[in-house]
């Protein structure tokens, strides 16, 4: 558009995209990045093009991490809100990563992709069938009462036991293989 008014002498028109554009570069530090990409592609230099979208990306996570920082540290027994099952969360994901038809209704949530996403292990008495490793969705973990356990192999394999009451009152939580400061981790932020 700035080209086509530009191009019909309109410089009114023309300052007017100018500065909607810088305060749009201004508002998001992508944007600037995006056109920059648009140009590189259109001179067809795929090594710059590449270079941009790596740079976008990193910005785009950098904005992701610091809103969606997981609030439940890694073996944490949690119970699911809506399908109730108990499961210890084993991994963690800044923003969703699966595709919208394997997240499922979380998609839907207040938050929805934008949150932190689980990976974790179903306990064994509360999910007979289908996949015993889960993807979920924060806004779908409550933390489960002190003292519940999983009955799942990976607590065998990914885990040291469970987490003493007095270092983490109140909650359950199994201690990460290979985390010798367990002690001095925190459990979750009220």
């Amino acid at each position: 558009m700035l080209a086509v008014a530009v191009a019909d002498e309109d410089y009114r028109q023309a300052a007017q995209l100018r500065d909607a554009a810088e305060q749009l570069d201004a508002a998001h530090p992508t944007f600037a990045l995006r056109r920059r990409l648009e140009a590189a592609l259109s001179r067809q230099d795929f090594a710059r093009a590449a270079a941009l979208r790596d740079e976008i990306d990193r910005v785009n996570m950098h904005a992701v991490a610091d809103r969606c920082k997981p609030r439940y540290p890694l073996g944490l027994v949690v119970v699911h809100r809506r399908l109730s099952y108990r499961m210890v969360l084993f991994g963690a994901d800044y923003r969703c990563r699966a595709p919208r038809a394997t997240a499922g209704q979380a998609w839907g949530s207040r938050r929805g992709e934008l949150q932190p996403w689980y990976h974790a292990a179903v306990d064994e008495r509360d999910k007979s069938t289908g996949d015993n490793i889960v993807y979920v969705a924060e806004d779908d973990c409550v933390p489960a009462p002190p003292g519940v356990q999983v009955q799942h192999p990976i607590t065998r394999i990914m885990f040291r036991g469970l987490h003493s009451q007095r270092a983490c009152p109140g909650y359950s939580w199994y201690v990460p293989v290979g985390n010798e400061e367990a002690e001095n981790m925190r459990c979750v932020d009220g």
